[in-house]
């Protein structure tokens, strides 16, 4: 591979260039056609599905979210610890309920329509 320069860019050229690749100039000793090495198409493969490539994007960027929280965590008040409180309530022995008691709560939904007769 002998390389020339462009004489309008000075860019270097190839050998089998006809044209320069920076300002399109046509190369003095131009023949035409140009004939170049013939190369091996390979084909781009994938190593993993992008549904594998997502699911690790979204772990990795869970922990780091977790580790984060954490670190922040720690830093700004990790001499004080407070205790979680649970979703559920807490039965004391001595609240005067029985083992099989339940707790039952109701939610009551009323809608006001009003309905126009026409005259």
């Amino acid at each position: 591979m002998t390389l020339t320069t462009c004489t309008a860019c000075d860019f270097s050229l190839d050998k089998a260039d006809n044209f320069c690749r920076r300002c399109g100039a046509p190369v003095a000793q131009a023949n035409l056609p140009a004939r170049r090495e013939p190369a091996s198409v390979t084909l781009w493969k994938p190593q993993a599905s992008p549904v594998v490539k997502g699911a690790a994007v979204m772990a990795a960027g869970t922990i780091g979210q977790f580790v984060m929280r954490r670190a922040i965590g720690s830093l700004i008040g990790g001499a004080g610890k407070k205790r979680r409180r649970s979703v559920f309530p807490v039965r004391r022995k001595d609240d005067g309920l029985m083992d099989e008691a339940q707790i039952i709560t109701e939610t009551v939904m009323l809608r006001r329509v009003r309905i126009r007769r026409q005259a």
